[in-house]
């Protein structure tokens, strides 16, 4: 995980049932969805600075397949009561869906943030150095093109590539 120091607004859309973006009554913005075993929010500020992270654990808990086992997020019943609580949480806040920008962070704990280059095109010198020159420079050349795109990886417990105005393009 590289951490930026790059000071611009990353875009960020919904996507899908994955999370939901939005800008709340008091001109917060606010990204919501699932995070086993909770709901989780993250809400900025309006000029994108991170204000912090709430949890609140599922009113209906998704079923196992056993004790320990994987949880079963498309259980048609944990997925109706997931979008119903998603639902009271975005009309509490005041949420009008929107796009939103917002400044780089990380939360380690949940694999939650802005990453500005894909695992591949983090490679260290000293293996970038072990290369040959035709690959080094394919990878050179690659990286340069992802930065001048302004694509990004936004994580949400899994990496989402990310264009330039916050549609999500692989995953």
């Amino acid at each position: 995980m590289a951490i930026i120091a790059d000071d611009r607004l990353f875009p960020v859309n919904t996507y899908g049932e994955d999370f939901f973006t939005a800008v709340c009554a008091d001109g917060r913005q606010v990204i919501i969805g699932l995070l086993c075993p909770h709901v989780i929010a993250y809400l900025f500020d309006s000029q994108g600075r991170l204000l912090g992270d709430e949890h609140r654990p599922w009113n209906h808990p998704a079923p196992r397949t056993k004790e320990t086992g994987p949880y079963q997020i498309y259980d048609k019943p944990f997925q109706a009561a997931l979008a119903a609580q998603i639902r009271d949480w975005q009309l509490e806040l005041g949420y009008s869906a929107a796009p939103i920008r917002i400044r780089a962070f990380y939360d380690r704990q949940h694999s939650i943030g802005i990453e500005l280059l894909p695992d591949h095109f983090q490679l260290p010198d000293e293996e970038l150095e072990e290369m040959d020159e035709q690959e080094r420079q394919e990878i050179v050349r690659e990286r340069e093109k992802w930065l001048a795109s302004g694509q990004f990886v936004w994580w949400w417990a899994k990496d989402y590539w990310t264009s330039a105005d916050g549609e999500v393009l692989s995953t």
